[in-house]
């Protein structure tokens, strides 16, 4: 439980930043801009710099131990200059985000450099390593070797611009990337500041306004939802269920309550002491042929056959199959793309509101919370000047939605209009398995095009070697069309499909 603390506590007071640059003396650190750290700055460069004055002096002052340690002017002086650097910038990670290197490591600085003579009765590099730092997945841990060199990106021609980085933004507001497209004649800022709301006194931290925010209740497992007003302040704040942090065994193996792992090819979590898995069914590397024959690697096994369902959540399925493996009810999916449905036929608004489509997947329970795929928009004379760009279907951009329709124009996707003009009416498949009506409509919903067309295939989770004989069932206008009789062992349409969306 210490180090997921440690970890919130360091989320909170030193969040994560993009791209690391301007250090003299943490220098392997610098042009970095891709990889995130929590405190790229001068005073931790110059905090770096001390820790190794410090060190030279033969001990190495710890809360709870001191290590004795040689000359490290003479014994691998890059080795801990990398360590005290990494202690003081703190990249982060993606599993643990924490500032500890890895027991290899450790393990290795101490039985070249650590003064054997003086440690601890019973003491060895590994037992010290082994309270300081006892994980050796690099995921969780910060591997040395990484900047003992200066970064393959030293020779700079174009540099990578963080707005948000350092924050331009004045005290209680939160900076965030500018990615409309400004309007000709206004003011084009890479950045945007909106006002939020700290999550405590003693907190730097900030939640945009508007936005609800889920905090810890005083009870373990209890927390209560709170939303940021104009105040500034967490206000309206509502108690949650309380959850239970109950471990789960799997195995023989303590899990405990929020951690994820594999149960053979599956992702597993522990939830209140229950453990939930996706459902595809493995391939044993002992299986017979006919069972390799017959494993389509889709969740429940289900058939690779394309007859695609929508849900009551606004997701589309590639089968029913497929729908009922992740819970749904017979009752909470139709036949047909969530796509090709209207869901302004009948019109649900009122007779001085006009519908107009507004698709989105829910994640709360359908059944307790509607998942409305529209929006009732009041039919006014007169229109408010929010920014909501819009744009229309001559390529024109509009400041809202009540604009464009009080013009007598017809929506073609929200947000601004992208750089280039939709001529094309062709539809295409996202890489998330959804139809849009054109590149342009997907792209304003930040999907990726996986081919052009209608969606017509399911994609298939490549894990492991047996899966064999896919066959590229969609017809892309765009691409040469596989022969009579020719297979291919890759997956068409919906291939980033993967377990974190179709498997779950």
């Amino acid at each position: 439980m210490e180090t997921p603390m440690l970890t919130c506590l360091a989320d909170v007071r030193e969040p994560c930043q993009l791209g690391c640059r301007n250090l003299t003396y943490c220098t392997n650190f610098n042009n970095r801009p891709t990889e995130l750290f929590r405190s790229c700055n001068a005073q931790s460069d110059q905090g770096a710099m001390n820790d190794m004055k410090l060190w030279e002096k033969g001990s190495i002052k710890m809360p709870f131990m001191n290590i004795p340690v040689l000359d490290i002017r003479k014994c691998h002086p890059e080795m801990w200059k990398a360590i005290a650097c990494s202690l003081q910038i703190k990249p982060c990670h993606s599993k643990s985000r924490g500032s500890i290197i890895c027991k290899t490591d450790c393990v290795e600085i101490l039985r070249k450099c650590g003064d054997h003579s003086k440690f601890p009765e019973s003491d060895t590099a590994e037992s010290i390593c082994e309270r300081l730092s006892s994980t050796e997945d690099t995921d969780a841990c910060i591997p040395l070797d990484t900047y003992l060199r200066s970064s393959p990106l030293d020779n700079v021609t174009e540099d990578v611009t963080h707005p948000c980085n350092p924050n331009p933004c004045p005290a209680n507001h939160l900076c965030e990337v500018n990615r409309k497209e400004c309007l000709v004649g206004e003011p084009c800022l890479p950045y945007v500041c909106t006002k939020g709301c700290k999550l405590g006194e003693a907190s730097d931290f900030l939640v945009r306004q508007g936005d609800l925010i889920q905090v810890p209740s005083g009870k373990s497992g209890c927390y209560k939802i709170c939303s940021c007003r104009q105040s500034g302040t967490l206000e309206n704040c509502k108690e949650m269920n309380c959850v239970d942090q109950i471990s789960c065994n799997v195995g023989g193996q303590h899990k405990n309550h929020g951690t994820s792992f594999k149960v053979s090819c599956n992702s597993c979590s522990c939830v209140a002491g229950k453990v939930q898995c996706s459902k595809r069914q493995c391939m044993e590397e002992a299986a017979a042929e006919g069972d390799r024959s017959m494993f389509t690697g889709l969740p429940c096994n289900c058939a690779d056959k394309f007859v695609p369902v929508c849900g009551k959540n606004g997701r589309s399925y590639p089968s029913a199959c497929i729908a009922r493996c992740i819970g749904l009810l017979d009752h909470q999916f139709s036949f047909g793309e969530c796509s090709s449905k209207d869901p302004c036929d009948p019109n649900p608004c009122s007779r001085n509101q006009r519908c107009i489509p507004r698709r989105q997947v829910c994640l709360t329970s359908f059944e307790k919370f509607p998942c409305p795929q529209y929006e009732c928009v009041p039919r006014q004379m007169k229109c408010e000047h929010v920014r909501d760009p819009a744009c229309d279907s001559d390529h024109t951009e509009h400041m809202n939605l009540c604009s464009l329709y009080q013009r007598g124009k017809q929506l073609s996707y929200r947000g601004s209009c992208q750089p280039f003009f939709c001529k094309s009416l062709e539809p295409v498949c996202g890489h998330n398995g959804e139809t849009y009506d054109n590149v342009c409509n997907a792209y304003s919903e930040r999907v990726a095009v996986d081919y052009y067309g209608r969606c017509q295939d399911v994609g298939i989770f490549l894990s492991t070697v047996f899966i064999q004989n896919v066959h590229l069932l969609s017809a892309r206008p765009r691409a040469q069309r596989l022969q009579s009789g020719h297979t291919s062992r890759l997956p068409a349409a919906g291939m980033c499909w993967g377990p974190e969306i179709l498997y779950r």
